[in-house]
């Protein structure tokens, strides 16, 4: 698979059900920005509860660690919403990058780093490590150095097992890492009822999941949201990913009626994949492993 930089066909475009698009690969979108002057009709920007549920639990069935077999244990990483937007602020005052999210393993656990990235560069000074359990974690502690992070992403390429197949770094479908606007985050944050008064009143559970290889559930993804805004063909979508399910007084907001154009009631969804759009990135990339 290689980096997606032309117009598609015509006919491609109406197999998807889309009617046109443009040619168009800027960083600061993350590649081919598919026309969007019928397509945003009835769109809400956002995954629903079953489609979330689906792609976490594809991880949870067929992840198993190559020395034993077994299945690893999968974290859910809870994030105080508040502390989440003074992380990020710290580090992007502006606001105009977003969050990367890495997958790791220590041990015999899939754990989730995050960091954030500004132009096109990820903040080392950024990373952390989201360990597993408790509710409302502070991400403004537990810095990790980015060896430290080179090395649980090394783990989990090297020590997990995806259906039986080994990962191979030189394979697009075994993304590294996803890329989330903040501005993504901050809205799907607004749209659900948050503001700087009740910012204590969130929190944000990050899930790990992998995107099969199916035609019905890729076109599903492909035609949802904001998702078409950082790929270009549906495949992109395939590999490890991770889902972001906000929490209001412990209450999941997909409880919420949703609402169109809106995340009113959904889970951000599946974001910018890496690769095929992160790796000019001058942070983790594939040839650091």
């Amino acid at each position: 698979m290689k980096i997606i930089t032309q117009v598609f066909c015509l006919g491609l475009l109406v197999a998807l059900g889309l009617l046109a698009c443009t040619e168009q690969d800027s960083k600061e979108n993350g590649g081919d920005l598919i026309s969007q002057n019928s397509i945003n009709q009835d769109k809400s920007n956002g995954i629903n509860k079953t489609l979330a549920n689906r792609i976490t639990r594809y991880a949870m069935e067929n992840y198993k660690l190559g020395s034993s077999g077994i299945a690893p244990a999968i974290t859910e990483s809870a994030i105080d919403f508040s502390s989440l937007q003074q992380y990020y602020a710290s580090f992007d005052p502006s606001r105009t990058g977003g969050i990367q999210v890495f997958p790791g393993l220590l041990h015999d656990t899939i754990v989730s780093i995050i960091g954030v990235s500004v132009a096109d560069t990820l903040k080392n000074a950024s990373l952390r490590l989201l360990h597993p359990g408790g509710n409302k974690f502070n991400v403004l502690q537990h810095p990790i150095s980015r060896d430290s992070a080179i090395s649980l992403i090394e783990n989990y390429f090297n020590g997990v097992r995806i259906n039986g197949r080994v990962l191979n770094k030189h394979d697009d479908i075994d993304k590294i890492s996803r890329y989330y606007p903040w501005s993504n985050l901050n809205t799907y944050f607004t749209d659900n009822g948050g503001n700087t008064t009740n910012q204590v009143d969130y929190h944000i559970l990050l899930y790990h999941g992998w995107v099969e290889n199916d035609t019905t559930l890729l076109n599903d993804l492909f035609n949802t949201g904001d998702t078409r805004n950082y790929i270009g063909s549906a495949d992109s979508l395939v590999g490890y990913t991770g889902l972001w399910e906000l929490f209001r007084s412990n209450r999941s907001v997909t409880e919420s009626a949703t609402s169109l154009n809106t995340r009113k009631g959904l889970i951000e969804e599946i974001a910018k994949p890496c690769p095929p759009r992160c790796d000019d990135l001058n942070g983790i990339t594939k040839n650091d492993l």
